[in-house]
């Protein structure tokens, strides 16, 4: 278990070009909440004395950029958002946090847009739940969105943030359904 759990922290300390992450190192991000079925609340914290810009997920740069490893009794499963948009008008957009403030997003892994195992429908006491942030510096689309985010100069790398289920959230979400 230690080994797997190691072996995935190095592979999120590789951008998605394979090379070593070149990320602007002030974005950090925790895990504010959870519920027995989802959503997870997120919040990404600049801890930088500048601004920095993340990309809002209403355009290709933002798109497609979380990922969830759930370890549960030795076992992994994964979760990954692959929005199915269609661009109409895609312009580079972004969110710009303030030194010390924070931005929170709402990660739906029961929406439509997650892809997942059949076997997966809720979260159990005593998963440990990595969320990981990933946004490349080199996009596959072509230069165009490489040239674009550069020019931009939003915020690239991975961060993660661990967090284990408890008992009390499984109760919590239980109690919430049967109001």
């Amino acid at each position: 278990m230690k080994t797997l759990f190691a072996a995935a922290l190095m592979c999120m300390m590789i951008d998605t070009t394979g090379n070593p992450s070149q990320a602007k190192p002030d974005l950090r991000l925790e895990i504010l909440q959870m519920s027995l079925r989802g959503p997870i609340v997120v919040r990404l914290i600049n801890a930088s004395p500048n601004r920095l810009r993340v990309w809002k997920e209403s355009n290709i740069w933002g798109s497609g950029r979380w990922r969830v490893l759930i370890l549960r009794k030795g076992r992994s499963i994964t979760l990954y958002q692959e929005p199915d948009d269609v661009f109409t008008i895609n312009a580079p957009s972004y969110d710009e946090i303030a030194p010390q403030a924070t931005v929170r997003r709402i990660l739906e892994v029961n929406g439509a847009n997650w892809q997942k195992p059949h076997s997966f429908n809720s979260f159990a006491q005593g998963d440990t739940v990595i969320v990981i942030y990933d946004v490349p510096r080199v996009y596959p689309g072509g230069d165009q969105f490489t040239v674009e985010a550069a020019k931009m100069d939003a915020w690239h790398g991975v961060v993660t943030a661990v967090h284990v289920f408890s008992a009390a959230e499984a109760e919590n979400s239980s109690n919430t359904k049967k109001r």
